[in-house]
């Protein structure tokens, strides 16, 4: 089952406010095009996710990408209440443009479960309520735009709560060949050109390379530098005025198809959604005549 962001956001809101006090009657296994975040609490619960049967103790704090797909069951005859926070990815676009780029970002997006963290009791409450109340006002005083300002602020705030516990150290150690190669390999002139260059760049053999780069950055070297080129071509749409497709050139990308594939991959938007949510001109174009 897929639910879609159309269907859960009000107009003029960028977020969506649930809670539930059983799971007895909670959807089941469901994936969505937009992000959350839940909270478990009074009560334990297993968490159903990526073919992954997870117990989420109470006062368990939990995000969820687009395509993880989840569900939750109780233990035994037990029940948890559940609170649910939900929110479009042209939002996570923005607030991954402020965050910046790094790795431990990239984990948040991309690792195989979602991310984690347990809250202390009195943590929980003032959770709880802030979310109660921001949603309370937005509805009864109609200033959306208020609140939405409020919620990035929250939802950033809570997001970070789950850095401390991203792996952030594969790269602490890095061989100083690989730190120099990474380096080179940030640079244009030589992430446009790819692996043949890649491996011109240092004195070990590709196999070497290549268990390098697995074991200290998780991915193939091919998905290593399309990281590059992603994240320059994601630059270039918020800063400049290409088109699209001369994006996906400059960034090293002969096939505009799979320039597209691997973008949303990476940061579940197409190129123009992208633009759309990230671009602010500073100088306001001409009214049409």
């Amino acid at each position: 089952m897929r639910i879609y962001a159309k269907n859960v956001f009000q107009d003029g809101l960028e977020f969506h406010y649930a809670a539930y006090r059983s799971i007895k009657d909670m959807t089941g296994l469901h994936d969505h095009d937009f992000y959350e975040v839940f909270l478990t609490f009074g009560g334990d619960v297993y968490h159903l996710v990526n073919n992954q049967k997870i117990m989420m103790p109470s006062n368990t704090l939990v995000f969820i990408r687009p395509n993880d797909y989840h569900a939750y069951e109780r233990i035994e005859q037990g029940d948890c209440q559940i609170m649910n926070v939900a929110f479009p990815a042209q939002l996570m676009a923005s607030l991954q443009t402020y965050l910046g780029h790094s790795r431990v970002i990239d984990q948040l997006l991309h690792a195989p479960l979602p991310p984690s963290t347990t809250l202390t009791l009195s943590e929980t409450h003032q959770l709880l309520d802030r979310f109660q109340q921001l949603t309370w006002s937005a509805l009864m005083n109609e200033r959306s735009h208020e609140a939405g300002i409020l919620f990035k602020m929250m939802i950033t705030e809570v997001l970070l709560k789950f850095i401390p516990f991203m792996e952030g150290g594969r790269e602490e150690n890095l061989p100083a060949w690989l730190e120099h190669l990474k380096n080179q390999m940030s640079k244009k002139e030589h992430f446009t050109v790819g692996i043949a260059d890649m491996y011109l760049l240092t004195d070990k053999s590709p196999e070497h390379i290549s268990r390098s780069i697995k074991k200290y950055f998780g991915c193939t070297p091919t998905d290593w530098i399309n990281h590059f080129r992603l994240r320059h071509g994601a630059n270039l749409l918020v800063s400049t005025d290409m088109q699209i497709i001369e994006v996906a050139m400059e960034s090293g990308f002969e096939n505009l198809s799979h320039f597209y594939h691997r973008f949303k991959k990476m940061f579940y938007l197409s190129p123009a959604r992208y633009r759309k949510a990230n671009r602010r001109d500073v100088i306001p174009s001409l009214p049409a005549k």
